[in-house]
């Protein structure tokens, strides 16, 4: 490596942001990491300086010292993430310019119980659906995602001709998802089929 290729800061940055299939959310998620990193060595990071050291304190800064760009302390899981991410193309850009991978850190005792999920009842469905509401995209959008657990970013994307019957007549919606940028199939209800006509 030339002097000034050798930065892994630089070198994260135009894998992550110039790869055309990661989606944007992804991308945001590897610019925060890179602020992290930045935040905790500088600007230039030789990769010859990430060593065994640099991984533990990196996620001890995560854990104990960072915030985001609100101000706000980043979670356990969060830093268990972004390091994960850090660690992922550390190795990636050990294999291609061959400079030894020093051991990870573990994250088992740290990683916090997720929040359980909360879902509408019935009753708060049908009073969502009997309130006025002007912007009729937003209403359908947000009833429609209700009733087929469709992020309403995945849902915004979606065109009429994405419906889709199948030979036993069932019908199904093809959607790109966007943090994977798979298509998924996903079944569609009665009142998922009966907001599709209305829209």
């Amino acid at each position: 490596l030339k002097d000034s290729e050798n930065n892994f800061i630089d070198w994260l940055r135009r894998t992550t942001q110039e790869k055309s299939d990661y989606a944007d959310n992804t991308k945001k998620s590897f610019i925060t990491l890179i602020n992290h990193l930045k935040g905790f060595a500088g600007n230039r990071i030789p990769f010859d300086a990430i060593d065994k050291s640099f991984v533990a304190r990196f996620y001890d800064y995560l854990k104990n010292d960072s915030v985001n760009s609100k101000g706000i302390k980043t979670s356990a899981n969060s830093a268990i993430k972004y390091h994960s991410d850090f660690y992922h193309h550390l190795a990636k850009a050990s294999s291609l310019f061959n400079f030894p991978l020093p051991p990870n850190v573990r994250y088992a005792k740290d990683k916090t119980s997720s929040k359980p999920k909360e879902y509408l009842t019935e009753k708060e469905l049908q009073k969502l659906i009997s309130t006025p509401e002007r912007n009729f995209t937003l209403r359908m959008g947000f009833l429609f995602g209700c009733v087929t657990s469709i992020a309403f970013a995945e849902i915004i994307k979606a065109k009429y001709q994405d419906k889709e019957q199948d030979n036993r007549g069932r019908y199904y919606i093809k959607i790109q998802r966007a943090k994977t940028t798979n298509y998924n199939k996903v079944p569609l209800s009665n009142s998922a089929i009966k907001i599709i006509d209305q829209m």
